[in-house]
Formats: structure tokens, sequence, C-alpha cells
């Protein structure tokens, strides 16, 4: 296997160029709390133009940091370099920020500078990643030189991707892309996809990479909370293995890989209730007490159809384009499951994602926690490939809408 590197690597750099050019440029900023923050590291600053003093081009960079400042990064950047002090913190996951803290030294503009790289550098090798994922998943399916161009459009698409400026700008979600992208990878991997002596045609081929697996995902959980919907991959290895397969053998196994996640979340869960309860009261006193549950309700008016409301049918407008991408490329790999069986799982974790952002979450946040699933790239893909006008169309709305979505940010207005 050969990826394009080279053609991958030019339209990669050629994007980020832009984003920054855009947030360099964007002079307006709407939400001006930033300032509070950006005033009080004014040391910090300081610190890093006397680290640097023959490189002007310091004081370029903290420009583009300073407008990197905007909605989580206010509470990422603040953890770079503080321990944890209040309890709605607890919902950002917490090993992003503690891998930029154990990064670099002790100062908050290079905290910043080396989240940037970081995320940048997660975002390219997940463009690759994804390249592998593409042609490992579809190679039985298309032809040589099909399946060659299919993964590298996929590939590109991952580079314009609708989450644009949130994937160079440090945020946690470029991590939690590679390592699912890795873990998809890795889980199809593991499996004989042609052992015909069991019902489905599927068997573990190797334990130890599969169990190895349920540490990933469980430790991507401490990334993003919502890719615990990765727990599907094994909630459905379940399905099969036991009944259909009748091998608990190797639904023990399953039951292992995916209890990880569990363990993880019960974990996370025990941290802040040791931090806070019982003298915090209120959601220490629920049946089953989740600070992350009552923080998400509580300060993000999070639940169902709570954020159905006439002051957010903006946010529906501006998520609405993907979330029909979305719900076609469901509908396109559901007509084309009796072919690729394997790719089940991945359907339903993209249903249950539309649905948590549909009737559960923020909606317009879907434009940049979806980008973990490769099920959009490979439908846009294949209608390029096609050389269907609706493809076409998807690919431009994804130039447009990331580049516009790069100049909001910088002028800290939504989407969020």
């Amino acid at each position: 296997m050969s990826i394009p590197i080279w053609r991958l690597t030019k339209i990669f750099v050629l994007i980020k160029l832009l984003q920054l050019v855009i947030v360099y440029i964007t002079t307006i900023r709407f939400d001006t709390s930033s300032e509070i923050i950006i005033n009080a590291q004014l040391a910090s600053h300081q610190a890093l133009v006397e680290q640097w003093p023959k490189f002007p081009i310091t004081t370029l960079i903290t420009r583009i940091l300073n407008k990197f400042i905007t909605w989580d990064i206010v509470y990422f950047s603040d953890l770079y370099v503080n321990d944890i002090k209040f309890e709605h913190q607890f919902v950002f996951c917490p090993n992003w920020w503690r891998l930029i803290k154990s990064i670099g030294p002790d100062n908050f503009y290079s905290r910043l500078i080396v989240s940037v790289i970081v995320s940048n550098t997660c975002h390219y090798l997940s463009v690759l990643v994804l390249y592998m994922l593409t042609r490992d998943y579809l190679s039985r399916f298309q032809r040589r030189e099909v399946l060659d161009r299919h993964s590298e459009l996929a590939s590109i698409l991952m580079i314009i991707a609708p989450a644009g400026i949130f994937l160079t700008s440090g945020y946690s979600e470029v991590f939690s892309n590679l390592l699912s992208f890795t873990a998809i990878y890795l889980h199809n991997k593991s499996f004989n996809h042609q052992d015909f002596s069991q019902a489905n045609n599927k068997s573990i081929r190797y334990v130890s990479m599969y169990v190895i697996l349920g540490i990933l995902t469980a430790y991507n959980f401490t990334i993003r909370a919502n890719l615990v919907l990765l727990g599907v991959l094994y909630l459905y290895d379940l399905y099969e293995f036991v009944l259909v397969n009748h091998n608990w053998t190797q639904g023990t196994w399953a039951i292992i890989t995916g209890s990880q996640i569990f363990l993880s979340i019960v974990n996370q869960n025990w941290i802040s209730y040791r931090t806070f309860c019982p003298q915090r009261g209120e959601w220490c006193e629920n049946r089953i007490p989740s600070l992350f549950q009552y923080a998400q309700d509580h300060y993000w008016n999070v639940g169902f159809m709570k954020y159905w409301t006439p002051n957010n049918i903006p946010n529906f407008i501006l998520a609405s384009p993907l979330l029909v991408i979305h719900g076609l490329a469901i509908r396109h790999y559901i007509k084309e499951l009796p072919k690729i069986k394997k790719i089940m799982p991945l359907v339903l974790i993209n249903c249950l994602l539309m649905v948590g952002a549909i009737f559960f979450w923020n909606v317009q946040i879907f434009n940049r926690i979806s980008s973990f699933l490769p099920l959009s790239y490979w439908y846009v893909a294949q209608l390029i490939l096609e050389d269907d006008w609706r493809g076409r169309a998807m690919a431009y709305f994804m130039i447009i809408y990331g580049l516009l979505q790069t100049s909001l940010f910088a002028a800290f207005l939504p989407p969020a």
C-alpha cells in the first residue's frame, strides 16, 4: 500500500495556511471575555518574547494564539497551567489538557503553542490513518485503482472537514479522531472475516490486539466523552459472537474488552464524587450521582429536547447541511450492508450520534464532534468517484463552511 503522502501534505498545508491567514486578519471580537485571560498572562507573553528575542514572528504567533482563546479553549488554556478548581471543569475530559500540561515549559503561551502543534500533528496523522482504514474496509469491494482514489478522496475530505478550525486551534477532537480511526482500523484487523466455521463468517484472529483495543477506546473516552459510542463496536461483537455464532468464548473476550470503557466511565465519575461529595449536596444525593450529567444539564442546558427553542433555530440551520450528509451516508451504507456486513456497527454509532445531536445536545457541535466517524467521508468520496454533482456540492460546502467558520471562530462568534 502506497499512501499519496505528498499530495495529501500539500493540501493539508494549504488549508492550514488559509485558516491561519483568516484568523490573523479577523479583527473584530464579538465576545471580549477572553481579554481577561490574555491580560492576566502578559507576563507569560513577555517571557516568550524574551526567550526568542531575535524572532519577531513570536508577536505574530501570539496574535494568532490570542484569537484561539475562544469557546472551550478558554477552559482548556486555563487547565494547561492551573489545577482544576470548579466542578463544571470536570466536563472537559482530563487527558487532553493533562497531555498538553505534561509537555513543554510551564508557560501559558508555550503550552498553547504545544496544543496547536499536537492538534495539527494528530489531524495530519488521522488523515493518513483514514486512508489506511478506507483501504482496509473496502479492499474486497472495489478494484485497486478505484480503491486508491476512494481512499485518497476520503482523506482529502478529512482535511477539509466541517470541523475546520477546531481541528487546528487546540481542541481535543483532533486527538480523539486519531485514536478513533486507529481503534476502528485495528478492530477490523483483529478479525478473520472469512471464518466459514462461524455462522457470520467472523471470529477473533488476534485476541491480544482485540483486548488492548479496549484500553485504547477506554482512554479515548477520557479525551472526548462522546467517544463512549465506540463501545457499540463491542456490544455488536457480543451480539454476533453469542446470539449468532453461539460462541461464548469469543463473547467473553468482547465483554472483557468492552467493559474497559465502562470502568473508565466509573473511574471518571468516582474521581468527581470523591472530590465534591457528600458535602456538595444536590447531584451528590442522586441515586446514581454523576457530575458529568449534572454539569451538562445545569451549566449547558443539555437534555432531551431542551435545545428545541426558537432562539436555537439558527443553530439547527447551521448543523442541518452536515446532518443531511450523515443521514444520506447512513442510508447509503444500510443499502450496502448485504455486501459490506462489517460496516453495521459504524452505521449504528453514526445513528446514535445524530440522535444525540438532534434531541439531546447543543446541535451545532455536531459539525465538529462528528469528525471521528468515517462514513460521511466515504460517502461523499463515493459520490465524487461516480461524478455525481451531489458529491461536488458537498465538498464545496465543506470548503466554504470551513473557511467561513474560521473567521467566525476568530471573531468569537458561533458556531462553537
